[in-house]
């Protein structure tokens, strides 16, 4: 086991041929709050005199057990417990012949999320890991964000001339993606989205093709693109990876609705939505409204700034804000500009629900 800056990684070690490796996210989940499963099957492989013992793992961002499970005469399974679901990969190593597994950490919060003192979880380690790293300290990677990881944080915000406030919010997290040289988190404007919406308003009042400046935006968006003679592993693979993908056919059907100007009744969109099973409430006791997602989406166009997490939600807002005012409502719905969706709108708002859980659990 190794900890690296942006993943933790488990070896196995192979004597004879290099066997294949299936790896995949048990449906049972973890033993603890938030922890998830992942199982490994080596084919063919046993096992030497006897199966190894369990490796103690200790102070891992993400890790937390990693065990063998069980053998037949040609296979064997190991299980990868994580403190939380996150993107892995694997890789087939010959000489030395080794099976590598590495499970990226947690992120400290997305968007305009904010770790502080008291809080708890896999994100939390991850931060105490980058500050270890950034400060060449010996820090406690336990989940617990308490005193010495708080009085930590103020350290690293001096050295990075921000306020030392002990939060972690989207600007410390961009220095320590500088410090640590990983790729920055956009701290994205409300000025540039909402400068996005008017020009995706522009290309559809106008005679281009609409798929290409779709295909641009879910891109930029952090989505795959990808077509429909896409292999099924590739397809699997932006699975595992956590990575939202759309399909081309899927833009041009979008591109199609756009332009015959489709509208769906935001309140009609809520109903069929709870009706198929998404967005119901934990509890049971009712089901997603209207104005229940629309008091979870207001605040995030009440700030001048914010991350990836944000933008989807932001950007529904901003096209029903510019159509309503292209239109010129007289009244606009101060929230969605109107209590319409386009096609983008609502295939936007099924990603933001799918990947928001405080959509879900509003």
């Amino acid at each position: 086991m190794e900890r690296n800056a942006p993943f933790d990684r488990v070896v196995f070690d192979c004597r004879g041929s290099l066997p294949e490796a299936e790896v995949v996210y048990a449906p049972q989940g973890g033993s603890g709050p938030g922890s998830a499963l992942l199982r490994v099957v080596l084919t063919p492989a046993t096992y030497g005199a006897q199966p190894p013992e369990s490796p103690v793992i200790d102070g891992f961002p993400v890790l937390r057990e990693v065990r063998p499970l069980w053998d037949t005469f040609s296979s064997l399974t190991w299980v990868i417990t994580v403190a939380e679901r996150a993107a892995f990969r694997v890789f087939r190593l010959p000489a030395p012949d080794r099976v590598v597994v590495e499970v990226d950490h947690v992120e400290p919060g997305i968007g305009g999320d904010v770790l502080q003192e008291g809080d708890v979880g896999a994100g939390v380690a991850t931060w105490q890991w980058r500050l270890q790293l950034a400060l060449s300290r010996v820090m406690t990677v336990d989940g617990q964000f308490g005193a010495s990881t708080l009085a930590a944080t103020e350290d690293f915000q001096g050295a990075q001339g921000l306020s030392p406030h002990g939060r972690v919010d989207p600007r410390t997290r961009a220095a320590m993606a500088r410090a640590l040289e990983f790729p920055e988190e956009d701290v994205l404007a409300l000025a540039d989205i909402q400068a996005a919406a008017a020009f995706l308003h522009d290309v559809m009042d106008g005679d281009d093709d609409l798929v290409g400046p779709l295909g641009e935006l879910f891109t930029a968006l952090g989505f795959v693109v990808r077509t429909l003679d896409t292999e099924f592993d590739e397809v699997a693979a932006d699975r595992v990876a956590l990575r939202p993908f759309v399909l081309t056919e899927q833009l041009r059907l979008l591109a199609h609705g756009l332009r015959s100007g489709t509208l769906v009744d935001g309140a009609s969109f809520v109903r069929a939505l709870t009706e198929a099973g998404a967005g119901a409430r934990p509890d049971a006791v009712r089901q997603l409204t209207w104005y229940d997602l629309t008091e979870v989406m207001g605040p995030v166009v009440d700030v001048a700034e914010m991350g990836r997490r944000d933008l989807l939600p932001a950007l529904v807002l901003c096209l029903g804000r510019e159509r309503a005012a292209r239109r010129g409502d007289a009244v606009p719905d101060p929230v969605w500009g109107d209590e319409y969706l386009d096609p983008l709108q609502l295939m936007l708002l099924h990603y933001a629900i799918a990947y928001a859980p405080e959509l879900q659990e509003a």
